[in-house]
């Protein structure tokens, strides 16, 4: 599979004045015509309209966000089944523009619909981390968060990260640059009211979908317990996926060859070619590095052959509910003989993945280690533990729900099960599907005709029986009357014949 672009963002300014509308990686200019013109950005694109602003502002507006925007993926609540589009209206708080502090209530301005919803933008700094600002504006319902860099470098490769209470956050949130952020907050500070009321931005939160099957990737290290944590509560949403999904567990490692003999001795093999990233006191670098292996070896034996691909995840499930993070051989083999799988054809994987029997040698090499260690240079985050989706860095919080959602935008056609466990969220200027369908209403017309039919019918045969009861009453009443007046003449007649 091809490597992708899995994450961009899209940011677009509108101002009556001024349409800034997003594409890929182009800038182009509607007007005015002395400004038209195509311009290829590195990730964003901006097409730009004048009809009332003044040039000067309409030269910090076109200026006013470039193409350094990378986005915080968080996809816990806001569906990225069909790309996320907000449209929002920009806000500022300058005694508050580190976010750090908790916001007042606001009565941010909405249109009639619904449609703009309210952005805000912060800078970073103030001594807090991007989790306490986000969920600072969270809490008075901001829909997009808008994160100043606070130097001029770039900030594709920054990441959001989650300072351990990021977890429940349901709103999106990106960074751009310092220059890019103080035009937007210097219009922000010196526009009119009216002109304020006409700022209108739209985000796109998207995901490149290149084909109808995801690559994901999770680096951790086998002691690491949030990595654990998080491979033992995915296990049932990647059994959903099933073959519509490729997952790969990699191991991260680094190297230290002028490392101390005490610490080459305990956490590193090859002389410090190979050392463990995150030793425990239970437990050495050394045997952490040997679980890695033992992991992956049995990953590449049930996902090679793909008829047993969840015994890898049940044996991660099992080595850790019952040792926890100090996974050693001990445990590890326990772990092999209640799941059924063959410990010393496990351990000789281990021992064929080293070039030489002597693993303390400077000169030892490792093809798996060494390919883990080639893989993350190209593809890794950099951090640990972390999730890439299609070859691009997944940014959001690592739950099981929020990375579940985040695979289902990777595809080209989202699985049914993606709707119905994560239910939907439309925002209310895109087409929600809403409606009856046509044959639904024939159903519907077709049922009222019978309904109708029938109640005819049974109106019509209860009013001849009550047309014929009617008729029946009256015969005999009328039949009644002929007897009693017939009867007294016979007699009459009776007695002069006497």
């Amino acid at each position: 599979m091809e490597k992708y672009q899995s994450l961009k963002s899209m940011i677009l300014l509108a101002l009556l004045g001024i349409n800034l509308e997003l594409s890929s990686q182009r800038l182009q200019i509607l007007s005015p015509t002395q400004l038209q013109g195509k311009f290829t950005g590195k990730i964003l694109q901006f097409n730009i309209r004048s009809d009332q602003m003044d040039q000067s502002k309409q030269a910090m507006l076109t200026s006013a966000i470039s193409h350094t925007a990378t986005l915080l993926q968080e996809y816990a609540y806001i569906n990225q089944l069909n790309n996320l589009k907000q449209i929002g209206r920009l806000y500022y708080d300058a005694d508050n523009h580190y976010g750090c502090k908790e916001f007042s209530h606001q009565d941010f301005q909405v249109d009639y619909d619904g449609d703009i919803t309210p952005f805000y933008i912060v800078e970073r700094g103030g001594g807090c981390s991007f989790v306490t600002k986000v969920r600072n504006l969270e809490n008075i319902e901001v829909s997009v968060v808008i994160i100043v860099n606070d130097s001029d470098k770039e900030v594709e490769d920054i990441v959001l990260s989650d300072d351990g209470t990021g977890g429940g956050i349901r709103i999106p949130s990106m960074i751009i640059t310092k220059t890019d952020g103080k035009k937007l907050i210097d219009f922000v500070k010196r526009a009119s009211q009216t002109e304020l009321d006409q700022l209108a931005l739209m985000a796109e939160f998207m995901m490149e979908k290149p084909d109808n099957r995801v690559e994901y990737d999770l680096w951790f290290t086998s002691s690491n317990d949030r990595a654990l944590d998080f491979i033992t509560d995915f296990q049932q949403y990647d059994q959903k996926f099933g073959d519509k999904v490729l997952f790969t567990p990699h191991y991260v490692f680094w190297k230290c060859p002028y490392c101390e003999k005490k610490y080459l001795d305990n956490d590193c093999y090859a002389n410090g070619k190979y050392c463990a990233v995150d030793p425990q006191v239970n437990m050495t670098g050394r045997e952490i590095i040997q679980e890695d292996l033992r992991q992956k070896c049995i990953y590449d034996k049930v996902y090679g052959s793909n008829k047993n691909r969840f015994m890898w995840w049940t044996y991660i499930k099992y080595v850790h509910y019952n040792c926890y993070s100090t996974i050693n051989a001990d445990c590890s083999k326990n772990a092999h003989q209640k799941l059924g799988l063959d410990f010393q054809e496990t351990q000789k994987c281990v021992a064929d993945s080293f070039s030489d029997s002597n693993w303390d040698l400077s000169t030892t090499t490792n093809k798996v280690i060494d390919s883990e260690i080639d893989y993350w240079k190209q593809y890794g985050s950099g951090i640990f533990p972390s999730i890439v989706i299609n070859n691009r860095t997944y940014r959001g919080q690592i739950e099981s729900l929020a990375v579940f959602n985040a695979i289902c935008a990777g595809f080209e056609i989202a699985p049914n099960y993606c709707q119905s466990t994560l239910g939907s969220y439309t925002p209310d200027f895109l087409d929600k599907g809403d409606g009856i369908k046509g044959s639904v209403i024939v159903l519907i017309v077709l049922a009222l005709i019978f309904i109708n039919f029938v109640i005819v019918y049974c109106y019509r045969r209860h009013a001849k029986r009550e047309l014929q009861q009617n008729m029946q009453v009256h015969i005999e009443s009328a039949v009644s009357q002929y007897f009693a007046l017939s009867q007294p003449k016979e007699s009459k007649s009776k007695s002069y014949q006497k």
